[in-house]
């Protein structure tokens, strides 16, 4: 039987943080962009644990511009961290 916990590794793109309203969004280049909120907010809802965020400026670039974006690491099945009880 399968016992240890799945560890799933994201990297999402930034919205534009003046759109406080927008979870995501299809960009210009094509490519989806999401607000660090909705993520964990999925993330909660299907029972991944958020283990490591990192936020990502300038990890690529569009059209010689710095894009920004998320690093999430997240545990299926994982406790929660002592801080979030």
């Amino acid at each position: 039987m399968f016992t240890e916990s799945l560890i799933f590794l994201y990297f999402f793109f930034s919205l534009d943080e003046s759109k406080p309203d927008w979870r995501w969004q299809l960009t210009a280049s094509g490519r989806f962009a999401h607000r660090k909120e909705y993520v964990t907010n999925i993330g909660q809802a299907h029972d991944l644990t958020l283990m490591h965020y990192e936020k990502l400026d300038g990890f690529r670039q569009d059209h010689g511009k710095d894009v920004r974006g998320h690093l999430f690491v997240m545990q299926k099945g994982a406790p929660p961290k002592k801080d979030e009880l």
